[in-house]
């Protein structure tokens, strides 16, 4: 299995390098993790890491145009198969689980294979809220977001991508990609060296619940529905 093969998330760094910042929409993100070049394979660490069941990271910060931008990409290896996997990620209340101080989250409008998802994370005298436009590729297992930015949301920006991928031993590989400017002022920019490890910890987190809580809900044995 040639994992490093497609890094999806590096291939959107390349597109930036090569063509200047642009938003991408959730089609433009599906493009670029289509694009061979810029790609970086796993190293023998990261593999070796991935294979003991750790989070593999690899941060970035960029600053592109008004925009501060953190993110990065992270891999986890999950002890279920795909198809278990892609049910946890498509059950969009189960996200309160998955998602670091994710109090709510819901499905608002479903088009096909589009979804508005509405999201809202609290800690404290945090709260912040947003919807995400997604693009559900079931087929391939691939799942794109982006911040609707026409409706109320308390992150500047934020674009990003999840795929989920058979892995040696009936296991599978998620892939997560994030670039988010949480917001101006003193209390964003005290945030956002913690909001950056908490986005990188997801896959992590999906791994906690679906090898554990959620995992007769995923078995693909089981038949209960997402929402």
């Amino acid at each position: 299995m040639k994992l490093g093969r497609k890094v999806l998330f590096l291939s959107i760094f390349a597109l930036f390098a090569s063509s200047g910042f642009v938003p991408f929409s959730a089609d433009g993100l599906v493009d670029a993790q289509a694009r061979d070049g810029g790609e970086r394979p796993f190293t023998s660490d990261e593999r070796a890491r991935l294979d003991r069941g750790e989070l593999v990271v690899r941060p970035t910060h960029r600053q592109r145009g008004a925009l501060r931008l953190v993110g990065g990409a992270s891999w986890q290896v999950v002890q279920m198969p795909p198809e278990g996997v892609w049910r946890a990620l498509l059950d969009t209340p189960a996200y309160t689980h998955m998602i670091p101080l994710l109090a709510h989250a819901r499905v608002v409008s479903r088009v096909a294979d589009r979804r508005l998802v509405y999201m809202e994370h609290q800690s404290g005298p945090m709260n912040i809220s947003y919807y995400l436009n997604t693009h559900v590729q079931n087929t391939r297992r691939d799942l794109t977001f982006t911040i609707d930015a026409g409706r109320p949301h308390s992150i500047t920006a934020a674009w990003g991508f999840f795929t989920v991928r058979p892995y040696e031993g009936g296991r599978s590989l998620i892939s997560f990609g994030i670039m988010a400017d949480v917001g101006d002022g003193m209390f964003a920019g005290f945030l956002r060296p913690r909001v950056h490890s908490w986005m990188m910890r997801v896959p992590s987190m999906m791994r906690s619940y679906i090898e554990g809580n959620g995992r007769l809900r995923y078995l693909p044995t089981n038949v209960a529905s997402t929402r």
